[in-house]
């Protein structure tokens, strides 16, 4: 069983200390500080706290600061301001967020923080590998470069169920309880923040999650290796089952043969980065490259499929 960091809370602390915690918990480098906070009357505060795979953290530096992340972080940032002003510095604009305003920074993003004196802000991070593996359980598809939000700022409390869950995480009631509970708020964070906010996800047409686990295992599976040669000993293998298991499994649970189930995820990948249209040359190289050498065998299952050409899928992008 894991450890869950402890609790902590700083009340009219210097600036310094809460830097510290930041510096030594999310790998922040730099702080500036433009007036200090005995001048503007203000103190630093903190409370920080972690919730199963969430890290949940409340904070005013009590002065106008400037923090630099480390840019390197496989980690995402749900940022409110709850009073006061903050800004997020890109190396080409400037995101205000104001009281009640919230964005989201992405893994491994450039910028710098700044915050007013008296802005007061709730941090919600969570991992680039679970979000990413949340998002896949509620059938989207992955790009190979991950989850990119929009930076785009949202006043929260028009977006109602998103004002509710960040309150229920931030109130001091101490939520530590069951894996079960810490894994129910986590998942209803990470849905309501693709749901809420822009980004590069786009959802499979027909290959739903399932509520079989097994078939929700080789669903994942498929996802994560969609240009691999997938074959029933494969998803035996992966399943610790015999491969006549598997073909029952299908049969019982979609009424499709497991090499049909593996063919239609790797046409909705096909479907999405033909559309996309993103580095690619022609229908060809794709359907190459996600195993389909048979290319008018591949027309027709892509014509069955979606009801239209891949050539006019393509052609629809340009």
């Amino acid at each position: 069983m894991v450890t869950q960091p402890q609790p902590l809370q700083l009340l009219n602390a210097d600036p310094h200390e809460v830097h510290a915690f930041i510096h030594r918990r999310f790998g922040a480098k730099g702080l500036k500080l433009f007036t200090a906070s005995r001048r503007t009357g203000n103190r630093a505060f903190l409370h920080y706290r972690s919730l199963g795979k969430l890290d949940i953290l409340t904070l005013s530096f009590g002065c106008h600061a400037e923090i630099t992340p480390s840019g390197k972080e496989t980690f995402y940032h749900f940022q409110l301001v709850l009073n006061g002003r903050g800004i997020l510095r890109y190396p080409d604009r400037d995101l205000v967020l104001n009281a009640g305003e919230a964005g989201v920074i992405n893994q491994r993003c450039p910028l710098k923080v700044l915050y007013d004196a008296d802005c007061r802000k709730v941090i919600i991070r969570i991992s680039a590998e679970q979000l990413h593996a949340d998002a896949v359980s509620f059938g989207y598809r992955l790009p190979e470069e991950g989850i990119v939000f929009r930076r785009r700022v949202l006043s929260v409390a028009a977006t109602g169920t998103l004002a509710h869950i960040v309150n229920a995480l931030t109130d001091e009631y101490d939520h530590q309880g069951s894996e079960q509970l810490e894994e129910h708020y986590r998942r209803i964070l990470s849905h309501l923040l693709l749901t809420t906010f822009d980004n590069n996800l786009t959802r499979f047409h027909t290959l739903k999650p399932s509520r079989n686990p097994m078939v929700e295992k080789i669903r994942q599976y498929i996802m994560e290796h969609p240009r691999e040669k997938i074959s029933a000993d494969t998803l035996a293998a992966l399943c610790g089952v015999s491969k006549k298991t598997i073909y029952n499994l299908f049969e019982r649970e979609l009424d499709i043969s497991p090499g049909a189930y593996v063919i239609r995820i790797k046409l909705e990948f096909i479907y999405d980065e033909l559309l996309k249209k993103e580095r690619v040359r022609n229908v060809t190289e794709v359907a190459i490259g996600y195993g389909f050498t048979n290319l008018g065998r591949f027309s027709r299952q892509y014509m069955d499929y979606f009801g239209e050409l891949p050539s006019h899928t393509f052609r629809r992008a340009i």
